[in-house]
């Protein structure tokens, strides 16, 4: 059965990668550390499956984004080269990427921190357990860690949350994972690992403005 997707996305210099899922299924990985939440403001999206708040330092783009257009058009913007826009607008247009945004303050030439919404839609009817267990045995042979695993509870939703490292590409990422009925949302955010307390606090604080519909 097809599982759900964690579609990590790995920005890379010259590439725009979705490799999905993340290392071995493993019930002893230690709970991720509670921190207090970055307090940000941004943009509202609300697009046909969610609606989600994106902090103003943040680029984001969803399919129907005609910056998105203008700027593969231009072959520039805010930082991102030409190679990764046309990347970015070939993975939206793929469908199951609903919304990618990119944080590229940290001025690192070679890759920017960045985070994904795919939504997919699945053949029956899944509890969330057994999407995420899907995604860990599907996807045990990519060469993903499993480094944690924990739930995160927005007052809203509980997600489950995959924390993951992929050693060939040198970027570590978290998942969120939601399901409902038929639909599965999953939410990634990638960082280089010296970024990575800092992009999950950003990511805690747009996870809390996440609302499927």
């Amino acid at each position: 059965m097809k599982s759900a997707a964690p579609a990590c996305l790995v920005l890379c210099a010259l590439a725009c990668l979705t490799p999905i899922g993340c290392g071995k299924e493993d019930t002893t990985v230690p709970p991720m550390p509670t921190q207090g939440a970055v307090t940000q403001q941004g943009e509202l999206f609300d697009l046909a499956d969610f609606t989600i708040t994106i902090p103003d330092d943040m680029v984001a783009l969803d399919v129907t984004s005609k910056m998105l257009d203008e700027a593969t058009a231009n072959g520039a913007m805010s930082g991102l080269s030409p190679e990764i826009l046309r990347n970015v607008k070939q993975a939206l247009e793929g469908g199951l990427i609903k919304l990618m945004a990119f944080d590229i303050s940290a001025g690192d030439p070679e890759f920017a921190d960045n985070m994904n919404v795919v939504i997919e839609r699945l053949p029956v009817a899944m509890s969330q357990e057994a999407v995420v267990k899907a995604n860990l045995l599907q996807l045990r042979s990519a060469g993903f860690q499993l480094m944690a695993q924990d739930r995160f509870a927005t007052g809203q939703h509980e997600f489950d949350r995959l924390q993951c490292s992929i050693p060939a590409a040198g970027v570590e990422f978290y998942s969120y994972i939601l399901a409902r009925g038929s639909t599965a949302y999953t939410v990634t955010f990638t960082s280089k690992p010296e970024r990575t307390a800092s992009f999950r606090l950003k990511g805690e604080t747009i996870m809390r403005s996440f609302r499927p519909k």
